[in-house]
């Protein structure tokens, strides 16, 4: 059965592991891939990693063809599935091709040959074996000793690092060590398979690792990461989670670094502030019905609002508007209010774009306050809304910590892009464990929401506890998220700046899945694309 979303995730992973093997920027791959589809370069390839199947049959194929040659799938499930996903008709036939028992054969033939060669084979090639690594070893002091190789080098170190746990629950204070640097854990942190542990007194962690299970982590010794219960004292295995939970669990960690790679779906906009005009804070893009509830700021000294919804509208008393309950975190002292969509409007049905204007009425004012004229939102569709709500319910029957029903709640809204419903779930987190927030998941979650005052307040506040802490990796990320505020706000000489910040954070560090990323983003600004 054909689904675009899990193509795009399975074709993303592809890329970023090819990308990774041959030390090549994202780009350069997609624009090589293309080629090899007789397309102009990579567009195509992008366009499907936004979530567009491709049109031909043939096209799904050879791509199929290039990945598996270049290892972008390591096994023949990642290969059926994918091609499953594309809706190919024979996916068994081909995967048989590409993943043929004859090959497997003639590589253990190899290998067996191998063994049997003679003394003198073997020794002629340790000694060829040495010469090189010798002389390798020469030329790498020599560079070194000249400045040359220093971020080439660092990057390599990182390079075929996956990541295999991702936080759920932060109590307290837990650090994460990576390669020389700290970065303070929160809900949403991805780690990686050679990072260090370190729980304080009084602390505590909950870690989803891919396959395994829950682990929790408690106050001891530094533990490296291996999702072995076995191997600390302080790291036990809590749960394991159902099938269908497990997979949502672990898409968070392949989705791992954030897409960042394009700018095209980053709608410009007026970076209006709270108070002064009502922002609506949902719905937008997406919401689930039939009666979605609408949030937004208030504004000083309003005595009436306007909801209008396509040619139906509703004039609200500000007396008698419900405060919200959920509030930014990350500005606590904005007012937050919110009305149902009530039984007696026109029902709401999918497949129907829904145009919203939200007016505040404020006395002495002449014209009423509006914030933005192009609002719209739709419904997800029925069969979409049946597999959140089961899903939803098997998520609220697991027997594991609530903040750890809240993270797999956050993650399921935002797997349909619901980015909204996602992010109130992630306030709820960063309300319960304020020294722990999700700062920078908010941002990314409000960004994509096209919400450029919380998006900035959020990777703002990310980024003063991160140089307070010394976190260099957090530090960087919210400067990558800054800038794309700036670009939103059409700022682009401060978005070059946050972005060239980020990206010398980065190399320091070493990561290059994320130097790619935020060299493409500067690539586009500078080519205007």
């Amino acid at each position: 059965m054909a689904n675009a979303k899990k193509f795009a995730s399975l074709l993303t992973k592809a890329v970023r592991r090819i990308a990774a093997q041959e030390d090549k920027l994202i780009q350069i791959v997609e624009d090589e891939l293309g080629y090899a589809l007789d397309k102009k370069g990579g567009a195509s390839i992008r366009h499907w990693r936004k979530g567009n199947l491709p049109a031909k049959l043939d096209d799904v194929e050879e791509l199929a063809r290039q990945i598996v040659e270049r290892d972008g799938f390591s096994t023949r499930r990642e290969l059926e599935a994918f091609l499953r996903y594309a809706d190919y008709a024979r996916p068994g036939d081909l995967c048989d091709e590409l993943f043929s028992p004859l090959l497997a054969t003639e590589q253990q033939d190899k290998i067996a040959s191998s063994t049997t060669d003679s003394g003198r084979d073997r020794q002629e090639r340790a000694g060829r074996k040495y010469r090189y690594w010798a002389v390798s070893l020469a030329l790498i002091l020599l560079l070194v000793a000249t400045g040359i190789v220093g971020l080439w080098y660092r990057r390599q170190t990182i390079t075929f690092l996956e990541g295999i746990a991702v936080v759920h629950l932060v109590r307290g204070q837990v650090d994460v060590q990576r390669d020389k640097t700290y970065i303070s854990a929160a809900p949403g942190l991805v780690l990686l398979e050679e990072d260090v542990l370190v729980s304080f007194k009084q602390s505590l962690a909950i870690i989803y690792c891919a396959q395994v299970g829950l682990f929790e982590l408690e106050p001891g010794p530094a533990v490296v990461l291996t999702c072995d219960p076995e191997t600390s004292d302080n790291l036990k295995l809590l749960a394991q989670l159902p099938p269908e939970i497990e997979t949502l669990a672990a898409q968070a960690i392949e989705d791992a670094p954030p897409d960042l790679e394009s700018l095209d779906d980053v709608r410009r906009a007026t970076n209006f502030e709270p108070g002064q005009v009502p922002i609506l804070l949902g719905p937008r893009h997406l919401a689930l019905g039939p009666r979605p509830t609408f949030r937004w700021t208030a504004v000083d000294g309003a005595e009436t609002y306007m909801i209008k919804v396509n040619d139906w509208q509703i004039v609200l008393d500000a007396k008698i508007v419900n405060v919200s309950e959920i509030a930014p975190f990350a500005s606590d002292t904005v007012t937050m209010l919110e009305f149902v969509y009530p039984h007696t409007a026109p029902p709401l049905e999918p497949h129907t774009t829904y145009l919203v204007t939200l007016q505040a009425q404020v006395p002495g004012v002449q014209k009423p306050l509006e914030a933005d004229k192009a609002l719209y939102f739709e419904l997800v569709d029925d069969a979409t809304d049946a597999e959140i709500a089961t899903t939803r319910a098997q998520i609220e029957a697991l027997t594991v910590p609530e903040d750890t029903r809240t993270y797999l709640l956050a993650r399921l809204y935002q797997a349909h892009g619901l980015w909204l419903a996602a992010a109130e779930q992630f306030e709820l987190l960063a309300w319960r464990n304020p020294d722990a927030p999700p700062l920078v998941p908010l941002g990314e979650l409000y960004l994509r929401a096209g919400l450029p005052w919380l998006t900035e307040a959020n990777y703002q506040r990310a980024l003063e506890t991160a140089l307070t802490d010394k976190d260099t990796y957090t530090q960087a990320a919210a400067l990558t998220g800054l800038g794309q505020v700036a670009y939103i706000v059409q700022d682009d000489a401060q978005a070059v700046e946050y972005f060239e910040r980020a990206l010398a954070l980065y190399g320091e560090l070493g990561a290059s899945k994320e130097i790619d990323a935020v060299e493409r983003l500067l690539a586009e600004i500078s080519t205007g694309e």
